[in-house]
C-alpha cells in the first residue's frame, strides 16, 4: 500500500532520533538533554515508534533501561542512517554558504564608496549573495564568517593576506563660511579655531593626527589636541 508522506514522516524521523540518542546512551534522560526536550517527550516518542513498529525496542526496569534483541541489532543502521542525513543536510547548508559573501568594511566607506558599485558588481556575478558588515572594529574572520575586509591601515594582519588599495592624501577642510574676511586661513586663525579629531586614532597609531599635519609644516606652537573629538567623521 503506497501512503502519501506527511506529518507521520517528520514525527517517525523525530523518534528515531530518540531512539538513537537513547540506545547510544542508554538513558532517556540523558538523551533528553541532548535534543534539548524533556524526558517524558523521549519516552512518548520512543512509545509511538513501538507502536508504528509493533515491537518493543528498550526493556524498562527500576534501575534503567537495555535496548532489545530486535533493537539491538537495527541501531547501527539507523545511526548510520540519521548521520548520513546529517551530512546530507550539511552539503545542503555548505552549498548555500558558498554563495555568500561576507564583506566588512567602515561605515563611511561602505555608504559613500562600496553601495554606489554594489549593483553592478552583483549584476557581473548573479550566482553570489553579499552580506555587508559596517564597522570598524577588529573582526574575527574565522569565527564570524567574514571573507573579505576593509580597514584603514599598514598591512601585516596575522593570518590574512592584505592588498593595498588606495594611496591617501590628507588634507585639512573647513567651510567657507568659517575663514577670514580676506579668505586667508593663518597660524592666528588657525589656533583659534575648532579642530575636529576622529577618534580612530585612540586605538590605531597608523591613523592621521592634527598633530602630526601641524609638526609636518613647523607649526609646533599650536595647540593640536583641544577641540571635538567623533567617530566616523
Amino acid at each position: 500500500m503506497l501512503t502519501k508522506p506527511g506529518r507521520s514522516s517528520l514525527v517517525h524521523l523525530n523518534a528515531l532520533r530518540a531512539f538513537e540518542a537513547a540506545a547510544r546512551q542508554l538513558s532517556f534522560a540523558a538523551a533528553a538533554q541532548e535534543l534539548n526536550v524533556t524526558p517524558s517527550a523521549i519516552s512518548q516518542q520512543i512509545r509511538t515508534l513501538e507502536e508504528y513498529l509493533d515491537t518493543p525496542l528498550f526493556v524498562r526496569s527500576k534501575v534503567g533501561i537495555t535496548l532489545t534483541p530486535q533493537a539491538r541489532d537495527a541501531y547501527p543502521a539507523i545511526r548510520e542512517g540519521l548521520e548520513q542525513l546529517t551530512l546530507g543536510f550539511e552539503r545542503l547548508r555548505s552549498s548555500r554558504h558558498d554563495r555568500l559573501v561576507t564583506l566588512t568594511a567602515p561605515p563611511s566607506l561602505a555608504a559613500r564608496w562600496l553601495l554606489p558599485r554594489i549593483d553592478r558588481f552583483r549584476a557581473q556575478h548573479p550566482g553570489l549573495d553579499i552580506r555587508i558588515d559596517a564597522s570598524e572594529r577588529r573582526a574575527d574572520f574565522a569565527a564570524e564568517g567574514i571573507d573579505i575586509g576593509v580597514r584603514y591601515g599598514l598591512g601585516g594582519y596575522a593570518g590574512l593576506e592584505a592588498e593595498k588599495l588606495f594611496e591617501e592624501q590628507v588634507i585639512p577642510v573647513c567651510s567657507p563660511a568659517l575663514l577670514p574676511d580676506d579668505g586667508v586661513a593663518d597660524d592666528r586663525w588657525l589656533a583659534r579655531t575648532t579642530l575636529i579629531h576622529d577618534t580612530t586614532s585612540e586605538f590605531d597609531p597608523t591613523f592621521p593626527t592634527w598633530s602630526q599635519w601641524l609638526r609636518a609644516r613647523g607649526k609646533n606652537e599650536i595647540e593640536a589636541t583641544r577641540g571635538l573629538r567623533m567617530n566616523y567623521t
